[in-house]
């Protein structure tokens, strides 16, 4: 049987008032209360469909580097998290404070064995107002496309 992973690691530089608000945000527990309830997904810009007992599903830590400032390091050591997680978190902390930011995230795609189409990744462009991503897959099928020798009379 084969193993498959995802993986990413990633450094944002932070304030300190951002780390105090990374701290709360990450570790507040999903309130019972519904009203409340659809406030923290909304808050975390998840679906009403999303598994949230074990937000968030990915790891993270705040570094003070050797000059005294912060970053956040967002990463998977598990093999695995919730891409949604992920992404919402990191567009509502440049809503609150770096609206001007944009961050990029890449992942990797991996497998325990040499199955085909298991090794790849994903990439994100994050801003407070939009989210772009793609992957591998898609990227190197329109490659291939291009390469392609074009049929005569329908070339471009």
């Amino acid at each position: 049987m084969a193993d498959y992973y995802m993986e990413f690691s990633e450094a944002i530089e932070i304030t300190p008032e951002a780390a105090d608000w990374v701290k709360m945000f990450l570790k507040e527990e999903a309130p019972a209360e519904p009203e409340a309830f659809a406030k923290w997904l909304e808050d975390r810009g998840l679906n009403d469909d999303a598994e949230v007992d074990s937000y968030p599903q990915f790891e993270w830590s705040i570094k003070t580097e050797s000059d005294g400032s912060k970053s956040l390091w967002l990463h998977s050591d598990a093999g695995g998290f919730d891409e949604d997680h992920l992404v919402g978190f990191v567009q509502e902390l440049l809503i609150r404070f770096f609206p001007d930011k944009v961050v990029t995230i890449t992942t990797s795609s991996t497998c325990s064995k040499p199955r085909l189409g298991a090794f790849g990744g994903v990439w994100f462009a994050i801003s407070a107002r939009t989210v772009l991503w793609g992957d591998t897959w898609g990227a190197a099928s329109k490659a291939a496309e291009k390469l392609k020798p074009r049929k005569k009379g329908k070339q471009k």
